[in-house]
C-alpha cells in the first residue's frame, strides 16, 4: 500500500534543529542533521533489489539504524566537516566530543526512524529480528492522514526556520547548518 508519505528527505532537519535546540546546544548540529537523513539512503536500493515490493529495511530499523546508521553517519560528516562545515563557521572540534558526536547520531537515526513509523506502511522497527512491519505509532491508525498531517507540520517547521535563519543577523548557512 503506497500513498503519500513525508516524501522529503529533508523534512527531517526540522526534528534535528529541535533536539539540538532543546539539549542547550550540546549536540552537534551538523552530525544530528546529517544523522537524521542517513536511514533515507537505503531506499534506492531497496526499491532496485525488491523491485518495489520494499522500500525500507535496514536503516528503517531500532538496531540496523543504530549499529550501521552511527558509523555511516560518522564516516560521511568528517569529509563534510573538512570541506562545507568548517568553511561557512569556525567549528571547534576536540577529541573528547566524540562522545558527542556518537550520541547526537543516535538520536537523529532514532528521531528517523520514530518518525518515519508514525506514516509509513511498511515499518521494520524489530529487523532482523521480526521482519513484520510494526503499525502501533502510526498516528490516528490512519497513514494518509498522518502523512498528511505530518507533512504539513514539517513543512511549516522547515519555513519558520528558514525564515528565522534569513532573519538572524547571522549567517544563514551558519544558522542552518551549525548553529
Amino acid at each position: 500500500m503506497r500513498g503519500c508519505f513525508l516524501p522529503f528527505t529533508l523534512l527531517h532537519y526540522p526534528v534535528a534543529f529541535i533536539f539540538y535546540h532543546i539539549t542547550k546546544k550540546r549536540l552537534n548540529l551538523p552530525v544530528l542533521v546529517i544523522s537524521s537523513m542517513i536511514p533515507d539512503l537505503e531506499i534506492p536500493f531497496m526499491f532496485l533489489l525488491t523491485g518495489g515490493l520494499i522500500d525500507r529495511l535496514v536503516f528503517h530499523s531500532l538496531i540496523g539504524g543504530l549499529v550501521l546508521g552511527i558509523p555511516l553517519t560518522i564516516l560521511v560528516f568528517y569529509p563534510l566537516y573538512k570541506i562545507f562545515f568548517n568553511k561557512i563557521a569556525a567549528v571547534s572540534f576536540k577529541k573528547e566530543s566524540y562522545k558527542i558526536l556518537v550520541l547526537s547520531a543516535a538520536i537523529g537515526v532514532l528521531s528517523h526512524i520514530i518518525l518515519d513509523s508514525t506514516q509509513h506502511p511498511y515499518n521494520p522497527l524489530f529487523w532482523p529480528i521480526l521482519s513484520e512491519s510494526f503499525n502501533d505509532l502510526i498516528l490516528f491508525g490512519n497513514l494518509i492522514i498522518a502523512s498528511n498531517l505530518l507533512y504539513m507540520v514539517f513543512t511549516t517547521a522547515m519555513l519558520l526556520i528558514i525564515l528565522y535563519a534569513l532573519l538572524n543577523r547571522k549567517g544563514f548557512l551558519t544558522q542552518i547548518f551549525i548553529e
